[in-house]
């Protein structure tokens, strides 16, 4: 729960594989943070109000979550907070809040910009967002908040975590916890975990996921549990337009075990999968328009790489000693996000808790061949960061950390560089 704000009196800004010796330097991000940087409150359990997911688009980075205020840079004083309920917008490399406020009444757990910058889309819990009645998923207008009216999608009967853009920006992938969606007009389509959607109407398209033969993981450790499905936590589509990447809790979802390759045009398996046995919290498409990154959990977290048609145990792979949320690539580096400590030799079985490994307190990153470079910021909490993004001059990291490097930072911190 974050804590009740005071006043608000806050100007704001107006819109317009593991190796012992580091391979080499990342080369394209500091690993310290900016200063000058908003964040969100210190909420009750002293952490900071959870940022859960982020957009970067036209020069500003879109924060949601669950959290309920804005704190200035450098900030301790709660008569300064500003208030945002869940949702709020950062300009200037994230130096100055914008005065973007649609505001939503529970958490937002997944957001995705538009290649044209005129929507930013928005899944999550909430019932309510930009004023109006809208559940679980919307699509903002990016400037004022406004609700786009042209976007009138049907409504998921359970959390939405996961948006997606076909490469032509014209189909929306959403992914959750849900099996039904429910139109305007009271119809009701089934759809388990995954429906593809008129990215610019909201429309539901006719293509269908493949059912879901039931049993979950439970918790970012991976437990096994049969007594209810999983659901969908990350999705990804190839640069080509013929495969959608799926990642999540599910145990057999298509008949597959946390993640899932599906035919872009039948929904149904295509014949190569990658193969793993853990839940998948991130996926990422790599810039050569093949190679996908996935961030697992599970008994110790993962970092794979795939490449289609490759090996389905993926090209490499990296051993952390917690889970792992998300997976950022540029141009030469791979930067991994998560909730390890260490980041494991690969011949050992420790997967909790692995001192003889590389220290790396939830922040990591690695070249494009999997050797782990000496970009080294520590974030602080038992969870610290859950996602990251980049634009042309920034690493943007979000979560629930209070400090990186010992310096504080709450919820959001910069890392100046090159993409």
């Amino acid at each position: 729960m974050h804590k009740a704000l005071k006043v608000l009196v806050v100007p704001v800004a107006t819109m317009a594989l593991w190796t012992p010796t580091p391979a080499r330097a990342a080369g394209s991000f500091s690993a310290t943070a900016d200063d000058g940087t908003w964040g969100t409150e210190i909420a009750d359990t002293g952490k900071a109000g959870r940022v859960l997911t982020m957009a970067v688009a036209g020069g500003f980075i879109y924060l949601g979550g669950d959290f309920g205020a804005m704190s200035p840079p450098g900030s301790k004083d709660t008569a300064a907070l500003v208030k945002r309920d869940h949702l709020a917008a950062l300009g200037n490399g994230g130096t100055t809040l914008a005065d973007w406020n649609p505001g939503a009444d529970k958490e937002v757990r997944a957001l995705l910009a538009s290649p044209d910058g005129r929507r930013i889309y928005a899944g999550g819990t909430f019932s309510r967002i930009a004023g109006q009645s809208q559940g679980r998923l919307a699509a903002l207008d990016p400037t004022t908040g406004a609700l786009d009216a042209n976007f009138r999608p049907p409504k998921p009967d359970a959390v939405v975590r996961a948006l997606a853009l076909s490469p032509d920006g014209g189909i929306l992938y959403v992914g959750g916890d849900f099996a039904q969606l429910t139109g305007a007009d009271g119809t009701v389509e089934d759809r388990p975990h995954l429906a593809a959607l008129d990215a610019a109407t909201g429309t539901l398209l006719p293509w269908m996921p493949p059912k879901d033969g039931g049993g979950r993981y439970y918790g970012h450790t991976g437990t096994i549990d049969k007594t209810r499905p999983g659901g969908v936590y990350a999705v990804t589509a190839s640069a080509d337009g013929t495969t959608v990447h799926v990642g999540g809790t599910f145990l057999s979802f298509g008949g597959r075990s946390g993640i899932v390759s599906l035919d872009a045009t039948t929904g149904q398996p295509t014949p190569w999968q990658a193969k793993l046995d853990r839940p998948v919290f991130g996926l990422t498409r790599g810039r050569d328009g093949h190679t996908f990154y996935a961030a697992t959990g599970g008994t110790g977290g993962r970092l794979y790489a795939f490449r289609p048609h490759g090996p389905p145990d993926g090209v490499w792979m990296v051993k952390t000693d917690g889970d792992n949320m998300a997976v950022v690539e540029t141009e030469t580096t791979v930067y991994l996000i998560g909730h390890y400590d260490n980041i494991v030799q690969p011949e050992s079985d420790c997967y909790q808790y692995c001192p003889d490994g590389t220290p790396r307190a939830h922040l990591s990153a690695f070249d494009r061949d999997g050797k782990i470079v000496d970009w080294a910021p520590t974030a602080n909490t038992p969870t610290g960061p859950y996602t990251a993004a980049t634009d042309d001059q920034h690493l943007y990291v979000v979560g629930e950390f209070t400090k990186i490097n010992g310096v504080r930072r709450v919820g959001f911190a910069a890392f100046s560089g090159s993409s």
